[in-house]
């Protein structure tokens, strides 16, 4: 006797950009189609995605841009006289929303029907969802952002609709106390890593002496700290510094490395396709996170999946719960004399960087997707 299965819609607004929440929703989209329908919705007209997604999940894209708020609006801020306009970049972001809002809300009342669950994946669009009293119950948010991070005009939609909704997924216990004020139906849920980093068989023989940064180069990252910190370690010398990732702040980073007469040991890569960081990541011993906010970082846990050392700034949210003593290491945020002197430490004990190299691999079978899938199933039926 066969089962029906359900029926899921995910809405995001592109595949086409690297990013951890394109990714993460991939990732997720391409567990749960192997027993679920599922159709990912975008808000920007399609292009081919970054990260690879199973063929069986469907694409549907809407051009938000058509919106005459955007097609007018937007586009007079653009121009001379429109630039003169007072708090014109604000204005130019809440047109864009408004008309997002407008096209989303027309396609989900003429096709919510066909969906049993139905999973916007940014606070944007958990907002305009939840208000919507046609789906509310089909909705189940995913809480991503920082709540904290949040202007208080997106903050006024939890308070006011996430009681109508049918539940609330969230990365850290922090959000999950938060929400469970709004919603009873509230589930703390980490990301699914997926390939190619839950398929690492390790040979410890073959790392270098690497330390690691994959992400974003802009200014909540701090990589300008991670940097000098690593220069003003005696690791510098026996260790090379990857950074993984592209951003604004690259070519101020790149002179702050010859600056400090260090660009010969800080290798700047970009932005890499997830199979070739997955191969610098396995050749690495250390991953550094020097963030002054996280949602639930990444790259900690495929640092895990790669036998690396974690050392992070404790910053919130997410690091705390990744990181103990079988895996790394936290330091207060900021405190770059600290995180200073446990790479001083790392450098001066190889034993132990070979120990936590081997035992962090080891912590991350708590990670891996079976249970989260699990966990998803659990809170759509």
């Amino acid at each position: 006797m066969s089962t029906q299965k359900n029926r899921i819609l995910l809405i995001y607004y592109r595949l086409f950009k690297p990013g951890g929440v394109t990714k993460t929703m991939i990732n997720l989209a391409n567990e749960l189609v192997k027993t679920n329908d599922v159709t990912i919705l975008l808000l920007i007209k399609n292009h081919e995605a970054y990260f690879e997604l199973d063929s069986r999940v469907k694409v549907i894209s809407i051009d938000t841009f058509s919106h005459i708020a955007f097609s007018k609006g937007c586009v007079f801020l653009n121009t001379n006289i429109g630039r003169k306009v007072p708090f014109r970049t604000i204005l130019k972001a809440y047109l864009y929303d408004y008309g997002a809002y407008k096209v989303l809300k027309e396609w989900i009342n003429s096709h919510h029907q066909n969906y049993d669950t139905i999973i916007p994946c940014l606070y944007k669009l958990s907002a305009y969802l939840s208000s919507n009293k046609k789906i509310s119950n089909k909705v189940v948010t995913w809480e991503k952002n920082s709540f904290e991070g949040v202007n208080k005009f997106w903050q006024f939609f939890p308070k006011t609709y996430y009681k109508n909704i049918k539940g609330v997924v969230t990365l850290n216990n922090e959000g999950k106390n938060y929400y469970s004020m709004f919603n009873s139906n509230v589930h703390k849920i980490y990301n699914i890593i997926g390939e190619p980093y839950e398929s690492n068989v390790l040979d410890f023989n073959l790392k270098e002496k690497y330390i690691t940064y994959d992400g974003r180069l802009s200014k909540e990252k701090n990589v300008d700290q991670l940097i000098e910190i690593y220069a003003n370690s005696g690791i510098a010398k026996n260790f090379k510094l990857n950074i993984i990732g592209y951003g604004e702040l690259l070519p101020s980073l790149i002179d702050l490395s010859k600056k400090l007469n260090i660009e010969e040991r800080v290798i700047f890569h970009g932005m890499l396709k997830p199979l070739e960081v997955n191969k610098i990541l396995c050749q690495s011993k250390i991953i550094m996170l020097t963030s002054s906010t996280e949602g639930l970082p990444n790259v900690l846990v495929e640092g895990m999946m790669t036998g690396n050392i974690l050392v992070s700034y404790n910053c919130k949210y997410g690091p705390s719960e990744i990181i103990n003593s079988n895996n790394g290491f936290l330091v207060d945020i900021y405190n770059k004399s600290d995180m200073t002197k446990i790479l001083d430490q790392l450098n001066d004990n190889p034993q132990l960087v070979k120990d936590l190299c081997e035992s962090s691999y080891k912590e991350s079978i708590n990670w891996r997707k079976e249970n989260i899938v699990r966990q998803w199933q659990d809170v759509m039926n």
